[in-house]
């Protein structure tokens, strides 16, 4: 049997269409929480829904209308009812159900540019084709409008490959791995008045353990030191104290790290870098209101100190404070963790600057293991947003060459990346450096890395599960892929399930698909209309057509959902049953 497509339905009534386009408008322009401006029925303004777009605000008012139902004075008087509303917008959307129309088009180009001559909010008129545009373009729009599109499985990968690269990638929102490289760097050097110099050498030794990732053993250094602390001054005894609590928390004891961070600053308070860490026990604590004051605090005893500008700008960060680029002193512009510190607040943010900082960052001549770990994690990240795709050009040409840098920024691999001590660390470095591979059309490559991750740290496999399924679908080994996911199915999410039942399916697996749409169910009780068409596509190719067709012949059209009424009329076109497929058709028509 041939396949079939199912074509995306228009919405039965007005309020239905209000929520597609609040779904596809908060896509199209990346806001992910667009606003319903009261609700169907009710005077709204000439404005329906709300959007944030990087050039501001946006008005979208929805018309289901049958073609010729908009028309020029349509446009006119929405336009009016915005304007007398007051709505502060840079553009006015009229999106509608109707087709596309070359007058109406042409009228809202004359209307916006003589708007825009006046600093008013322009006007533009999309049609039900530009919607079903957006929809086929946005990979997070079919699984719930066009389930079955053309490369459909894909973009479940795809979305599934975006929420795997921000969750081993993104800076998270404890901060941790912004912490974790700049604790490295705010590592306290002796003083030279200090009277016992072989004590200040074999602090310097645990500060040289801490840096090599080799935490356990600056631990039990520390441990024998703590001996001879009677015998150490002031300095020495905050030193020892603040290494203790480093070490703590690069093991993730933060709450005992915060204690011992405390505790060095209240020992001795004239060093920066003990300073820093008093900003960042208070942030470990929760207590950004303090982390905030003792940074402002801190940053006039310290007005030069890198160390201090960082854990203040980390507590602002925190608190969820907008930066700028003028916020990052002239004199920290080279260092990598300034920048790292800057692209992470402006990944927060949500701007392109993000990755320009990133990038810098991976340039610095000092960045650091953790430095190039956080800026390849936000470069993969914003890339990831985009796709896991082969189609290398699809990018701008600075996520491109940052693509190019994260791989770079890891090589030679065996000893820049393989050789990393912490095993979560570099697994995370290299999840990275394959989903770059992945992005730049390399699945082969990708695949190794995420191979070489399962058989070395395999308390990680999950981690990268969607990443090897989507290496096998790039590569097409489809069998692969489904003895895979049979395998690893708690480690799938609902999209990565979706996929591996969508490929067991076309290749009439019924055992593997049965057990794939077992773990589905569990990890999402709802049915779904998508599955149930997966199991006909399945019965279909595992030999039993002729059974799912008199299936479907048998099935009442009235009652049935939309998507399942236009995959039930196209799969009994292609089994030649035409009269049959009309009923459905017809029903759709209603």
């Amino acid at each position: 049997m041939r396949a079939f497509e199912i074509e995306i339905s228009k919405p039965t009534n007005a309020d239905s269409f209000e929520n597609m386009c609040t779904d596809v408008y908060g896509v199209v322009f990346d806001d992910p929480t667009p606003k319903r401006n009261g609700r169907s029925g009710q005077k709204q303004g000439g404005v329906d829904i709300f959007v944030t777009s990087r050039a501001g605000r946006i008005g979208i008012q929805c018309k289901r209308y049958v073609d010729g139902g908009v028309t020029t004075k349509t446009i006119d008087d929405e336009v009016a009812a915005a304007d007398a509303a007051g709505w502060k917008i840079v553009r006015l959307i009229i999106a509608t159900t109707a087709a596309s129309d070359t007058a109406l088009v042409k009228h809202a180009q004359e209307v916006s540019d003589l708007r825009q001559a006046n600093g008013q909010f322009l006007v533009e008129v999309e049609s039900w084709t530009e919607i079903c545009n957006h929809i086929q373009r946005y990979d997070a729009l079919h699984p719930k409008y066009s389930p079955n599109s053309a490369g459909g499985a894909i973009a479940v990968l795809r979305e599934q490959g975006e929420r795997t690269g921000a969750q081993i990638a993104a800076m998270p929102a404890t901060m941790e791995a912004t912490f974790k490289a700049a604790l490295l760097q705010m590592l306290p050097t002796g003083r030279t008045d200090s009277p016992n110099g072989l004590v200040t050498r074999q602090l310097d030794k645990v500060n040289d353990l801490l840096r090599g990732l080799k935490f356990q053993a600056a631990q039990e250094l520390l441990a024998t030191l703590e001996t001879e602390i009677a015998s150490f001054d002031r300095h020495q005894k905050a030193r020892w104290t603040l290494q203790n609590g480093i070490a703590h928390w690069q093991q993730n004891r933060e709450e005992v790290a915060a204690e011992w961070f405390l505790r060095a600053y209240d020992l001795f308070w004239d060093d920066e870098r003990i300073a820093a860490n008093k900003i960042r026990a208070h942030i470990i604590q929760g207590d950004l209101k303090l982390a905030n004051a003792e940074g402002a605090r801190l940053l006039g005893l310290f007005p030069l100190s890198l160390h201090v500008w960082l854990a203040a700008t980390n507590a602002r960060i925190c608190e969820n404070e907008d930066l700028t680029e003028a916020e990052l002193p002239a004199r920290f512009r080279e260092e990598a963790d300034a920048l790292q510190m800057m692209a992470y607040a402006f990944y927060r943010q949500q701007s392109d600057l993000a990755v320009t900082y990133a990038r810098r960052a991976l340039r610095a001549k000092d960045a650091g293991l953790f430095t190039r770990k956080g800026a390849a994690g936000i470069i993969v990240s914003v890339a990831g947003k985009d796709g896991i795709s082969a189609d290398f050009d699809a990018y701008a040409e600075d996520l491109r060459e940052g693509l190019d840098e994260v791989i770079a920024a890891f090589e030679p691999a065996a000893t820049e990346l393989w050789r990393i001590e912490n095993s979560q660390h570099r697994a995370e470095a290299a999840s990275h450096v394959a989903l770059a591979h992945m992005l730049t059309g390399k699945p082969g490559v990708a695949l190794a890395i995420c191979e070489r991750i399962e058989t070395e740290i395999p308390e990680y496999a999950d981690n990268v599960a969607a990443l090897h399924i989507g290496s096998l679908l790039f590569l097409r080994r489809h069998e692969d892929l489904v003895k895979f996911s049979i395998a690893h199915l708690n480690a799938l999410d609902e999209d990565g399930l979706l996929l591996a039942a969508e490929t067991a399916a076309n290749r009439g697996e019924s055992e593997a698909f049965a057990r794939i749409t077992h773990a589905l169910r569990e990890h999402a009780p709802d049915e779904k209309p998508v599955v149930k068409l997966l199991e006909m596509v399945c019965a279909c190719n595992s030999g039993q057509s002729e059974k799912v067709v008199k299936e479907v012949s048998e099935t009442p059209a009235d009652g049935l959902d939309l998507i399942t009424l236009s995959a039930f009329a196209g799969l009994m076109l292609n089994a030649g049953r035409d009269s049959e497929a009309l009923r459905f058709v017809e029903v759709i028509k209603k």
